[in-house]
């Protein structure tokens, strides 16, 4: 059983961000040149982001922290325990964009046109020391065209289109993988309640701060925060589709999409393999045992499924730094590769604009599976950004494939509108989606004296901590394998109004989303199990708000616009 106290955390009101601000300064050039049946064109642009944010508990400096009433499993203090989290991160962050492009589109016939180009970029993220601490350069991605005019007249079209797509680490990632965060848990007893503000009177500490990334606010050192030769974020993607006119008033058509993850960038918080290699090279710890127990390893961003080089601080937090080498193996870190794929198919009808009226009907079927969404987890709505809890121990990723939760396999849309007078019309949007993927995520199995446990020794071991692996009280557990939430559904409607004395180029449009104020339920709590899982002591906890809804579709409103068409 775990009890809350009003000062406990909340990511709305207890855990307020420090005044955030985001700005981008940057520029660009393009030219084009047309040679012959080919036109060229190329370019450069380099855009730097600089983003304060961060946030912090509640009367830090007041409280000392946010407390948690729990249980005593041994049962020898009648009270009760209280565990204390304290956490503060944030600061000024930059990451620098720089590209550089060459595509030529190639008119290879009446009927044929060729896409041809190549894609040159660098990525470069900023600690809030101003200090590089990741770079990424040289990535080519390549983009390959072709168009076919069947008939020569525009009236059926054959399309296919190939390429490769990077995506930079946003600032946020070094907000804990790269700068001086505080993120630490501390068991007490106490001797009473203090009946004004509910804290805990006369706390003895049971046990030293713990920290699962060693975040005890010390600064960081940039070697330290990620590998050698990390590579980006990268996924090709593949399209294939046609257009058919079939007539004046309606055309037809069919697209299929088909991405595939091809790397993957996170963190992991794993120590166990590093002090095998450390107790193996070095002297510093005289035993694995030891290492597991004394190192303050701070993770490590990386490439999941690839080997990793990269430097350790095997210094006490505070002390000078004393780096340490590490070359692993990917089967000395035991993950498996990251796979995320997404197939879809959408065909489509649309009757163009005439006689006073425009339509179009979309399905959508689509399939997004693998072990991992990306950047983001958002089964358990994880704001870390390529720092989810998914890496950072290969116990975690068991059991991890499955439906992704942003797979939604069906999906209809229909839209038009009718232009009543040359100053009047009228719209609307119908849209249906099947519901996402429900999974549950628990404790590890049970031990020989049947309580569940945490591989880990760490992850879940404060009271606050949810469930991390994919297993639901014992049985295995894949992504998706609970099933489906509701189908969700809304009807939007708008009206326009174009005066004629502005020459109908100013419009006044309002619209009301959701008119029939449908309510589904779009997220819900996936851990069924929480800490603390201490192994051979306590076994975890059931937690009382599994399956409760996190989020519900969008209740209606109305929006209000005005547009002046130059």
């Amino acid at each position: 059983m775990v009890n809350q106290i009003h000062n406990y955390l909340s990511d709305a009101n207890q855990r307020p961000a420090l005044d955030g601000e985001n700005r981008t300064r940057g520029w660009r050039i393009d030219l084009e040149y047309r040679l012959g049946d080919h036109d060229i064109k190329g370019g450069f642009d380099r855009q730097m982001l600089f983003t304060t944010t961060g946030s912090a508990s509640a009367n830090l400096d007041e409280f000392g922290g946010e407390y948690l009433y729990i249980v005593d499993p041994s049962g020898a203090n009648p009270l009760g325990l209280v565990q204390r989290t304290r956490i503060a991160s944030g600061g000024n962050y930059a990451l620098l964009l720089k590209a550089a492009y060459l595509e030529d589109n190639w008119q290879v016939s009446d009927r044929w046109l060729a896409y041809i180009g190549l894609r040159n970029e660098a990525f470069t993220n900023y600690n809030n020391a101003g200090e590089p601490f990741m770079k990424q350069a040289a990535q080519w991605a390549p983009r390959l065209g072709l168009s076919w005019d069947v008939n020569g007249d525009s009236s059926l079209k054959v399309y296919a289109n190939a390429g490769r797509y990077f995506l930079a680490l946003p600032n946020g990632v070094a907000v804990r993988g790269a700068g001086g965060s505080l993120f630490t848990t501390q068991t007490f007893t106490f001797t009473g309640v203090d009946p004004t503000n509910d804290m805990p009177l006369g706390l003895t500490p049971i046990e030293p701060v713990q920290s699962a990334n060693a975040e005890f606010g010390q600064p960081r050192d940039p070697r330290t925060a990620r590998i050698k030769d990390l590579k980006s974020h990268y996924q090709d993607e593949f399209i294939v589709g046609a257009d058919k006119q079939v007539t004046d008033d309606l055309t037809v058509g069919a697209r299929a999409i088909y991405r595939v993850l091809k790397s993957q960038v996170d963190d992991t918080a794993d120590s166990r393999p590093v002090c095998r290699f450390m107790v193996a090279n070095y002297t510093d710890y005289s035993s694995y045992d030891q290492c597991v127990e004394d190192f303050t390893y701070q993770g490590i961003i990386f490439n999941p499924g690839k080997g990793a080089e990269f430097d350790v601080n095997i210094a006490a937090p505070n002390d000078p730094v004393e780096l340490r080498h590490i070359k692993l193996s990917s089967k000395d870190l035991g993950f498996p590769d990251p796979k995320r794929k997404y197939a879809s198919l959408n065909v489509y009808a649309e009757h163009p604009f005439s006689n006073n009226w425009y339509g179009r009907v979309d399905y959508t079927w689509s399939h997004s599976y693998g072990n991992t969404e990306g950047q983001v987890k958002s089964d358990i709505a994880q704001q870390d950004v390529a720092a989810s809890q998914d890496w950072d121990f290969p116990e975690f990723m068991n059991w991890a494939g499955g439906n992704l939760p942003n797979d939604r396999r069906h999906q209809f849309r229909a839209f038009g509108y009718y232009q009543l007078t040359p100053e009047w019309l009228v719209s609307t949007t119908i849209l249906a989606a099947s519901g996402r993927p429900k999974s549950c995520i628990g404790s590890w199995f049970v031990d020989e004296d049947g309580r569940y446990t945490d591989p880990s020794n760490l992850y879940m071991t404060s009271a606050n901590a949810g469930g991390a692996y994919h297993v639901c009280y014992g049985t295995p557990s894949p992504r998706g394998a609970k099933g489906n939430l509701p189908w969700t559904y809304s009807l939007d409607a708008g009206v326009t109004w174009s005066p004629a004395f502005a020459d109908h180029k100013l419009s006044f449009t309002g619209t009301v989303f959701n008119i029939l104020n449908t309510q589904r339920m779009t997220v819900y709590e996936e851990r069924a199990q929480g800490g603390p899982v201490r192994n051979g002591s306590n076994g975890g906890n059931p937690l009382a708000v599994y399956k409760r809804a996190i989020d519900y579709s969008t209740p209606r409103y109305f929006r209000f616009s005005v547009q002046y068409d130059f």
